[in-house]
């Protein structure tokens, strides 16, 4: 099944439970994302996109007791992959050196940091 592409804040929903590396609950998201990304979301609001999480295949859910629980399907590293892969498809035709160009031209990277980018890629050539 190809992922789909998240909301923003189904985004900042999973990051909360990528980030608990544990089955975690309905609080522990609410709480999270108050601490984490300074968001006062309303139960139905996360209810809501809980749901849309579950029906997309990105979370599974399991009662325990009057709690449920939600742990992720789709890890982080996949999911950051194919938004990675998509965005250099769509903004930079699928060319790095566009993308690293972009950020050098912007001033993302400080020259130090920049260094450390063309050492990598010297490393990734051996």
């Amino acid at each position: 099944m190809a992922l789909q592409r998240l909301t923003d804040t189904e985004e900042l929903i999973m990051e909360c439970v990528w980030t608990a590396k544990e089955p975690v609950s309905f609080a522990v998201i609410i709480a999270a994302a108050k601490e984490r990304f300074d968001k006062e979301w309303k139960r139905q609001t996360v209810s809501t996109f809980l749901s849309h999480l579950v029906q997309k295949g990105y979370l599974k859910n399991r009662r325990q007791g009057k709690t449920m629980f939600y742990e992720p399907i789709v890890t982080r590293e996949e999911y950051v992959r194919k938004i990675t892969t998509g965005f250099m498809r769509l903004w930079y035709e699928s060319c790095p050196q566009a993308l690293v160009a972009n950020l050098a031209e912007t001033e993302v990277f400080s020259e130090e940091e920049l260094g450390e980018i063309q050492t990598f890629m010297k490393e990734l050539d051996k």
